[in-house]
């Protein structure tokens, strides 16, 4: 029981666990990287990756919006494949040692015993999605040099092109429903173009 759990979500989990992370530090950069640090470094940094991170700045609310479609989506896919999984689990275990349960949870309703359960997995869920996709990638990435952030950046770039279809979707979507309400233009800068992600 345990190791189908372990070998059936705990994988692809971490996995997008990791690269949420990254899409989480990379927000955190973009804010705490300002143009100031940019001219500071040139000289460290080259001129590639001055240019990509001038590139982030002047495009930071289009690359703001594909990050956080990004977590959210990423997000979405994880509670979809851990939940069940840890749903199952906690519930089994419950099942497995239910004659040493106290007496008044032996007379609650099943019904009570799931709902404990599935709340106790969203708990579970929550802390390690705060842990590892918030707290952690914020702390780690404020200790970032100027050039470790570029290098960074470069890496979480390369992985949003595997998402750009989705975020692109979504964008449309978000266009289409202010268009409905009449907004028809933003404050937004121009959306990044795949050539920039890229370079």
């Amino acid at each position: 029981m345990y190791e189908s759990f372990l070998i059936g979500c705990t994988f692809p989990v971490v996995c997008l666990i990791l690269i949420d992370a990254m899409f989480c530090g990379f927000l955190v950069m973009v804010h705490s990287l300002s143009n100031a640090d940019i001219e500071k470094n040139e000289e460290e940094l080259g001129e590639k990756l001055t240019q990509k991170l001038r590139n982030i700045k002047e495009n930071e609310i289009a690359y703001e919006n594909r990050a956080l479609i990004a977590i959210v989506v990423l997000s979405a896919v994880i509670g979809a494949l851990f939940l069940p999984n840890l749903f199952g689990l906690l519930y089994n275990i419950i099942l497995g040692n239910w004659g040493l349960l106290p007496e008044f949870i032996l007379a609650l309703h099943p019904v009570i015993v799931i709902l404990f359960a599935y709340l106790a997995s969203l708990f579970v869920l929550s802390v390690l999605a705060l842990t590892f996709t918030v707290l952690i990638p914020r702390r780690l990435v404020r200790r970032m040099s100027v050039r470790g952030m570029a290098r960074f950046a470069s890496v979480v770039m390369a992985v949003s092109v595997v998402l750009k279809p989705i975020t692109d979707l979504t964008n449309l979507l978000a266009k289409g429903i202010l268009w409905l309400f009449g907004i028809k233009k933003t404050a937004q800068k121009a959306d990044v173009t795949e050539e920039e992600i890229i370079s």
